[in-house]
């Protein structure tokens, strides 16, 4: 007596079940959420990861879904114009959506987001959504200042010292 054939059905289960395990693996390993703009409703929604990199308590454990406007309230003053602008060149070009922005997070923090998404069509040729990733890049940020702030102090140091100043690199040269 043969073995009983394998269920197509269960298998693709099963492998939907391990690519959605992947996924989260490769999402959690790179710090990164995902979110879904729908621009024919002018909704957003974010994945639970992606809400817990913006703050969200770890007590809810749900996606987050708001409307266009209400995303937009979250994003930096100064920033709202480049996500928009990011918009209109995916829907133009039919490519990808790409921004780094500050927003504040349901914690009342402001963050520094990467935003990447890739724009889907319609039959119609209409713009659909966006799905893309987002990664918290603020730290990279403050180390950016950090070193601009470091280079700054000893640009006014040397600038103001009544004596010369030699500055020697780890091989022991000068560095102009």
């Amino acid at each position: 007596m043969s073995a009983p054939e394998p269920d197509p059905l269960w298998a693709e289960i099963e492998a939907l079940r391990e690519g959605e395990r992947r996924l989260k693996l490769a999402l959690a390993s790179s710090e990164s959420g995902l979110w879904v703009w729908d621009l024919v409703n002018e909704r957003v929604q974010w994945s639970a990861d992606t809400a817990a990199r913006m703050g969200r308590g770890a007590d809810t454990l749900a996606a987050d879904e708001c409307s266009t406007d209400e995303m937009l309230a979250s994003v930096h003053r100064d920033d709202r114009a480049l996500v928009c602008q990011a918009r209109q060149l995916a829907e133009a070009r039919g490519d990808v959506f790409q921004v780094e922005i500050r927003a504040f997070g349901y914690d009342g923090k402001m963050r520094w987001v990467r935003e990447r998404g890739l724009l889907e069509r319609g039959p119609d040729g209409q713009p659909l959504r966006i799905v893309g990733a987002l990664l918290d890049v603020t730290e990279q940020h403050a180390l950016q200042q950090r070193l601009r702030d470091d280079a700054t102090r000893r640009r006014v140091m040397i600038e103001q010292s009544r004596e010369g100043v030699v500055v020697l690199n780890t091989e022991g040269s000068v560095d102009e």
